[in-house]
Parts: C-alpha cells; sequence; structure tokens
C-alpha cells in the first residue's frame, strides 16, 4: 500500500511539474513503465505475503518431521512462483519497448524499421516463456536424466523460436 501510494504521488507530483522533460503523458516512456511494472510488483508482494504467513502459521510444526515436505513445497512454490513474475516482469517491459521503438519507426520514412521491429518483438515474446522454463527446472526436484533432457528439449525450442519467423 505503502509503495502504490508513493507512485501515484510521485506521477501525480511530476505532472504537476510543467517545467520537469520527464511529465508524464498518454505515449511517456515512464508512465507506461510504471503501469507495466505495477502489476509485478503487487504480485511479488502478495507471493511473498503468502509465504511470510503461511510460515508463520506452521513454525509450531517446524521441527516435526512429518511437515519437512510442506516448507520444502511451500519454498519451492515461492521460489517458481518469483520466477513466472520476473518473466511476467520482462514480458510487461517487452510491451513498453515495442511501443516505444514503434514511435520512433513511424517517424521514419522507410519501412525496414517497422519489420525489423515486429520481428524482433515476435522473438522475444516466443523466447521469453521458454528461458522461464529454463529457469523454473533447477528449482523442481527433478532427476538428473530427465532434468537434462527438458533443458536440450527448451534450449532447442529457443533456438527454433529465435530463428522461426511466421
Amino acid at each position: 500500500l505503502i509503495a502504490r501510494w508513493f507512485l501515484k504521488w510521485k506521477i501525480k507530483h511530476a505532472s504537476r511539474e510543467s517545467a520537469t522533460p520527464m511529465r508524464p503523458t498518454a505515449h511517456s516512456w515512464w508512465h507506461l513503465s510504471f503501469e507495466e511494472i505495477w502489476p509485478t510488483v503487487i504480485a511479488i508482494l502478495w507471493i511473498w505475503g503468502i509465504y511470510l504467513a503461511a510460515r508463520i502459521l506452521l513454525s509450531p510444526w517446524h521441527a516435526d518431521k512429518n511437515f519437512q515436505v510442506v516448507f520444502t513445497a511451500l519454498h519451492v512454490a515461492r521460489q517458481v512462483a518469483c520466477v513466472i513474475v520476473l518473466f511476467w516482469f520482462i514480458f510487461r517491459l517487452i510491451n513498453v519497448i515495442e511501443a516505444q521503438l514503434k514511435s520512433f519507426t513511424a517517424k521514419t520514412e522507410k519501412k525496414w524499421d517497422d519489420v525489423l521491429v515486429a520481428v524482433a518483438m515476435r522473438a522475444l515474446r516466443l523466447a521469453t516463456p521458454l528461458l522461464a522454463v529454463i529457469f523454473i527446472l533447477p528449482l523442481l526436484d527433478i532427476p538428473n536424466n530427465d532434468y537434462q533432457m527438458l533443458r536440450h528439449a527448451a534450449s532447442v525450442l529457443f533456438i527454433a523460436a529465435i530463428g522461426f519467423r511466421s
């Protein structure tokens, strides 16, 4: 709540200052970035809040060997959720970068830059989930042979996603 209030205050305060060059407009880089980043910040706060609340509620059973599986599952779930939110953040940041690059390329006369931006952004959108899979696999307790096979398959799909253009 404090972070949300601060960001709203900062945007409102920046818009009141007419002399600043970073005054938020409808298409401002900073304004779009804050709008896109904010849901991921909220998600991280929720993940950590739920994790800490569960740890506090389950703390009386921390010494019990039967509950170690629950604590391990809770820890792995938090790690996987944080990695997913990180890549969600990257995916949303790709949208901001694409909007900014499209505004730059709209001012040029040639169409090659428009095509290049579209191809690059499509490749980034295809590669981001595959990179997330590559980063999440080590967090899961998968046998080494299966882990290596899944990692190589994700790497091949990553290369294909970068090289394939439709």
